[in-house]
């Protein structure tokens, strides 16, 4: 289960990389919200989005531990997802840098 979600993890940053990459190439003429082609400037903004990222990784782990997981193993399952996302929380000042 913690493998998974790194690979959620890291699917939703290499997702989200992506869209910047490409709002930033492509014109403004496109339908997309302009908070999605917004670039993250300040640490705090930074952070909001990547705890919402977290956040989403979370609600999917724990969704696939309620839907394909056996009932015997649906508990241990739930508790990995919460560790793991306690964990990967607890890192991202690290993975920010330090606040100034």
């Amino acid at each position: 289960m913690r493998s998974s979600l790194k690979h959620i993890c890291c699917a939703a940053a290499t997702v989200l990389l992506a869209h910047v990459s490409h709002a930033q190439n492509s014109s403004s003429s496109n339908d997309d919200p302009a908070r999605w082609t917004q670039e993250d400037v300040t640490l705090q903004e930074q952070y909001a989005t990547s705890r919402k990222e977290l956040a989403a990784a979370y609600k999917m782990a724990v969704d696939a531990c309620n839907s394909s997981v056996a009932s015997d193993k649906k508990a241990q399952c739930l508790a990995d997802a919460k560790s793991d996302y306690e964990q990967e929380l607890s890192l991202l000042g690290f993975r920010l840098g330090p606040s100034r």
